[in-house]
This record gives structure tokens, C-alpha cells and sequence, in this order.
């Protein structure tokens, strides 16, 4: 069950984060790093309020070690936006992922796919929040690139394409979502 992989994943996690403690400082990136990891499993097992305390403190440690306009940072970034759009803080989450996309952006380019990764959930956003027009125009912006990158086969380009003709359905182009 995902249950028990879940609760191996944290056990791991856990022990590396113990390990990496001893050996450097707490406050070190790449003990931050494995707390986002940590992190993930807790939102993925709807452990939020531990999730979010991991993904705070992990931010302020790379903004203030590497920088806030770091691609590492935007990892972070994007790991709350993604806690905060699933507990229904859209705002918070859209500004979260606009942020770690501009800097994605600026540090892979536009057609990379971390920028699109990053826009997906953005345009997931845009598509709770009943703004179908941006929404639609991210998808099909991500789709691009993941056809490009990853080919049409692929499972990102399948969960884009998901997510499209659901905006496609939400604006009532029936047509268009099933094509």
C-alpha cells in the first residue's frame, strides 16, 4: 500500500536527516534538501501543518544561503505552492509558482521542464480559481514543451493533456476536449 511506502520513505528520510545533522551544520542546504523531500511525503500523506514547517524553514535557509533567486530555491517554491494550492490557498500558491517560474525561467529558459512543471500547476490554479482562459493557455504552453522534451507518449504530457481538456470541458468546449 502507498500507506507503507510512505512510512518507509519518511523511516529514510528520517535517517539520512540524522545523519546529514551530525556530520554538517543543520542549517546546511543540503540538510534543507532532504527536509523537502521529507516534506513532500507529509503533504503526499496529508500531513500538512509538517509539511509546511519543513518547507518554511527550508526556505529561509536557502534564501538567506543561496539566494532568493536561486533554481534551488524555486524547488522550494514550487514544493509550497504546491502544499498551499492542495489546502486551498490559491493565492499563495499562484504567487509561489509565479515566482519559482520566473526564476526557472531565467536559470533553464522557457521551454525547459522545470519552468513547465511549474506552470502546470499554476495553470491548476488558474483552472480552481475559475480563471479558464489563463489556465488553458498555460496548458497548452506546457503541453508544448513536454511533447518537445518528453514526446506525446509520455506521462507528463498525458496528465497535461488531462488537465487541458478539464479546462476545455470547464469553458464549455466539448469539442475541443476531446480531440
Amino acid at each position: 500500500s502507498s500507506t507503507g511506502r510512505y512510512a518507509k520513505a519518511e523511516r529514510l528520510l528520517k535517517r539520512i536527516q540524522a545523519i546529514e545533522e551530525q556530520i554538517q551544520d543543520p542549517e546546511d542546504r543540503l540538510t534543507a534538501m532532504t527536509s523537502v523531500n521529507l516534506a513532500a511525503i507529509y503533504r503526499d500523506s496529508g500531513r500538512y501543518q509538517e509539511a509546511n514547517v519543513l518547507l518554511e524553514d527550508a526556505r529561509t535557509i536557502y534564501e538567506e544561503n543561496v539566494g532568493v533567486e536561486n533554481n534551488e530555491t524555486a524547488t522550494i517554491l514550487y514544493h509550497l505552492g504546491r502544499l498551499y494550492s492542495e489546502i486551498g490557498h490559491s493565492k499563495e500558491a499562484e504567487t509561489l509558482f509565479e515566482r519559482a517560474q520566473k526564476i526557472n525561467e531565467n536559470f533553464f529558459g522557457s521551454d525547459h521542464p522545470r519552468t513547465a512543471t511549474v506552470l502546470y500547476y499554476l495553470a491548476r490554479v488558474y483552472s480552481d480559481t475559475n480563471r479558464l482562459p489563463e489556465a488553458e493557455a498555460l496548458c497548452t504552453r506546457v503541453l508544448n514543451v513536454y511533447k518537445g522534451t518528453f514526446g506525446s507518449e509520455h506521462p507528463s504530457t498525458a496528465m497535461t493533456l488531462g488537465q487541458l481538456a478539464s479546462v476545455y470541458c470547464d469553458m464549455g468546449k466539448y469539442k475541443e476536449s476531446k480531440d
